[in-house]
């Protein structure tokens, strides 16, 4: 099919109280666009999305808007689609009502990346890569109205494309290197909680000292992470935890590691990518089908839902029950390749720029 080369505009917010994950994926599809001849652009409610956005190269026009209220947004929107003659508008958030679609709607082709499946989106295309739902869970609700074009499904996840093609992943005889991902915000201090226990264990020589002294332990801080020093005067003291900060090769660090930790949103792909045997746990409502299902189908070990008392109690006991077990680890790490092949980006690019 022909491509219609375009400019894509994007529109997403990050903070300190959603993340940077919608941002993050959109900018692995403005970055896909842009290798195959469009351009992407991007819309913010306001300046705490600019520095990521204008970091990766892509420029950023500021709404000074709501970000959790886009209503408010809709008249300054409808004016800036008709004066820059916007084609196409993708749109990544939580927020999105029925009025703020259709409203828009009437002015510019919609894409609309949906985790949450909250009712009948009136748009152009729809993106859904949740491996737990699938085309027919959408078309269900449209009944006798017009059904978008839907990319559902593991082809669609999108990553960067460092995360195309990589290898099959060997699995080492040992555990030494563990990945320890909290996403942007991490707030419910599960790196801090982590980092403690491991810490304590070494000290007080408590159940699994002898396996954490011969690991270690790789923590990534987020942009948003409040624990970020807390955690360095924790590392400070303790020679086998290290903390990284807001790092960008991220794909380089799970390929080093022999097991990762994470929340249960889009890194969760990331590491299917790189087979990266992993223990994923829940952090926001919108995260349990996604971690609950990825245990199920035997992707990764399940560390239950932070958010709860016991806290890191679940990963802390999943993180020894799978550094024992090199079958358990190969086993996971095939099935995690077999899920992604990192080009989810491009499929998606090459499909808006289509519209």
């Amino acid at each position: 099919m022909k491509i219609q080369y375009t400019t894509i505009y994007i529109r997403a917010d990050a903070n300190e109280t959603i993340g940077t994950g919608h941002v993050m994926r959109c900018l692995s599809i403005a970055e896909a666009i842009q290798k195959q001849g469009g351009e992407a652009i991007f819309l913010a409610a306001d300046a705490r999305t600019e520095d990521i956005v204008k970091n990766r190269g892509f420029s950023v026009i500021c709404l000074n808007s709501v970000w959790n209220d886009l209503e408010k947004e809709l008249e300054q929107l409808v004016f800036l689609v008709r004066e820059k003659e916007i084609r196409v508008l993708l749109i990544d958030s939580y927020y999105v009502t029925l009025d703020y679609l259709e409203t828009l709607h009437q002015y510019t082709k919609l894409v609309y990346i949906d985790d949450l499946d909250s009712f009948a989106y009136p748009v152009d295309m729809l993106i859904s890569y949740a491996v737990y739902r699938g085309k027919a869970d959408y078309e269900n609700r449209y009944g006798n109205r017009e059904v978008p074009d839907i990319l559902s499904g593991s082809r669609y996840i999108p990553l960067k494309s460092r995360f195309c093609n990589l290898p099959e992943r060997k699995i080492s005889e040992n555990v030494k290197n563990v990945l320890i991902l909290t996403g942007g915000t991490d707030p419910y201090h599960v790196a801090l909680e982590l980092a403690m226990h491991i810490a304590d264990a070494g000290e007080k020589d408590i159940a699994g000292a002898k396996a954490y002294k011969e690991q270690q332990f790789h923590i990534i801080c987020g942009k948003y992470n409040r624990d970020y020093d807390k955690l360095c005067d924790l590392a400070s003291s303790t020679e086998n935890i290290a903390i990284y900060y807001n790092v960008d090769c991220m794909a380089d660090y799970m390929m080093e590691a022999d097991l990762a930790v994470t929340a249960g949103g889009t890194t969760t792909y990331e590491l299917c990518a790189c087979g990266t045997p992993s223990i994923c746990y829940i952090l926001a409502d919108n995260q349990i089908q996604n971690a609950r299902t990825l245990a199920e189908k035997g992707l990764m070990l399940f560390g239950g839902d932070v958010r709860k008392d016991e806290r890191v109690s679940e990963i802390v006991r999943q993180l020894g029950r799978l550094s024992g077990n090199r079958e358990l680890r190969q086993a996971i790490s095939r099935n995690m390749q077999l899920l992604v092949d990192g080009k989810g980006a491009q499929r998606i690019a090459e499909a808006v720029l289509n519209l």
